[in-house]
């Protein structure tokens, strides 16, 4: 699906074992998700919480996307961007994650035990690697993209996603696994506060 904003680059990240897209695509698409949190924080966690198969997720982030345009121009880019919902719903997470001064694994680690809907096999064993692996998944999520480091961080995830996907044994590329785990997290930190 295609978001109409003021961006170029073309992400390929849209599940999580497709292709990845180059490192400066998603740091663009990073800086565009932190600023459509900085103007639009509410809506878009409503949004992320919601079923990402319905028309009201596909719906709401290509309204965010639109509405907040103008953060193209913040995020340095000039053309036109192409994403897929993956992608942008796992940036906005990140970004939304972040918004809080509490270390990430600490609430991760505390919000384990919340009950919190999933809505396919990739993403239940995504909520499984965010509820057995907090300090690996906030390792991940700290990592700079495109960097050793997030390689590496995710390659201590793979044996703990292959546990977790035992009924439908599945892996992901790094952008995948950092993708399916960013949207389940913020999911499930959401579920905590309410």
């Amino acid at each position: 699906m295609t978001l109409p904003t003021a961006l170029m680059i073309l992400l390929q990240a849209a599940s999580p074992t497709g292709p990845s897209s180059t490192p400066e695509a998603r740091v663009a698409l990073e800086k565009f998700a932190a600023c459509v949190v900085q103007t639009s924080d509410t809506k878009a966690a409503d949004v992320l919480v919601r079923d990402f198969r319905s028309s009201e997720y596909r719906n709401g982030l290509k309204n965010l996307a639109r509405a907040n345009e103008d953060c193209a121009t913040q995020a340095g880019i000039e053309n036109r961007m192409r994403m897929d919902n993956l992608p942008f719903a796992a940036a906005l997470a990140e970004a939304l994650m972040e918004r809080s001064s509490a270390p990430l694994k600490i609430r991760l680690a505390m919000a384990a035990g919340t009950e919190v809907p999933t809505f396919s096999p990739s993403d239940k064993a995504a909520m499984c690697v965010a509820r057995s692996a907090p300090d690996e998944a906030s390792a991940l999520f700290a990592a700079e993209i495109g960097s050793a480091d997030e390689d590496v961080a995710a390659a201590k995830l793979a044996p703990v996603l292959q546990l977790c996907s035992k009924d439908t044994p599945m892996t992901a590329s790094t952008t995948g696994l950092r993708s399916i785990l960013a949207t389940a997290s913020f999911r499930l930190l959401a579920a905590q506060k309410s």
